[in-house]
């Protein structure tokens, strides 16, 4: 699958998921919670469902904005290892839009794929007797900052490493 078409199921499945809230949330939603877990704020279902969807379109807007919108940007807005060397030639340039686009629908499927893990954690919390999280959000927030931190390494140390000449 490619990054645009993951993009894409991303944003499908997070509509699914906030659709799903929207029925499941009780009428008093924990919104936010404290380090042990615990809930400490609180919201109405609909502040709840609306403050998800504005948060997966602001998300998804950025991202797909900037991955639809690839050949547009200035490049003087990009940093890139070895900028020099991809912005020398009208083909470099290009395969470098390419990449970056590409980069642009991945970290926004990662991205939306972690908030739809949130909003499916929340409705689960929501309805505990006792609403609180466990360890699922450190599982999932650790899965999220490793595979974001692993692509970046790869991005610095491989991806937009120059191709040999010849």
């Amino acid at each position: 699958m490619n990054a645009r078409t993951a993009f894409a199921v991303s944003v499908a499945t997070y509509v699914v998921l906030l659709a799903v809230a929207a029925l499941e949330l009780p009428t008093r939603v924990p919104v936010h919670f404290g380090t042990s877990g615990g809930a400490d704020r609180w919201a109405g279902r609909t502040e709840a469902v609306v403050t998800f969807g504005l948060l997966g379109l602001l998300v998804g807007g950025i991202f797909g904005l900037f991955g639809a919108l690839g050949d547009r940007v200035p490049l003087a807005l990009v940093s890139v290892p070895h900028k020099r060397w991809w912005t020398a030639d009208a083909h470099r340039t290009a395969r470098l839009r390419g990449l970056l686009r590409t980069d642009m629908y991945w970290f926004g499927a990662t991205t939306l794929a972690f908030l739809g893990v949130v909003v499916v954690l929340t409705v689960r919390a929501a309805n505990l007797a006792d609403p609180h999280l466990d360890g699922w959000f450190a599982v999932t927030l650790g899965v999220y900052l490793a595979s974001v931190a692993g692509y970046l390494w790869y991005c610095w140390t491989m991806r937009y490493r120059p191709e040999p000449e010849g």
